[in-house]
């Protein structure tokens, strides 16, 4: 699964992707896109509390 991933980066240089994966496998998909020279954003939505 995350070689598909690597190999649509690759296809699409330049290009916005929307990748969703259960939250199981998430972290998973980070460690490895963290290396890809991509700007990853992760997580998608800031979760910051009111206070």
């Amino acid at each position: 699964m995350i070689e598909r991933l690597k190999n649509t980066i690759k296809a699409n240089p330049h290009k916005k992707i929307l990748c969703i994966v259960g939250a199981d496998h998430n972290y998973c998909f980070k460690e490895e896109l963290e290396n890809e020279p991509i700007k990853l954003i992760y997580p998608l939505k800031n979760r910051q509390k009111n206070i």
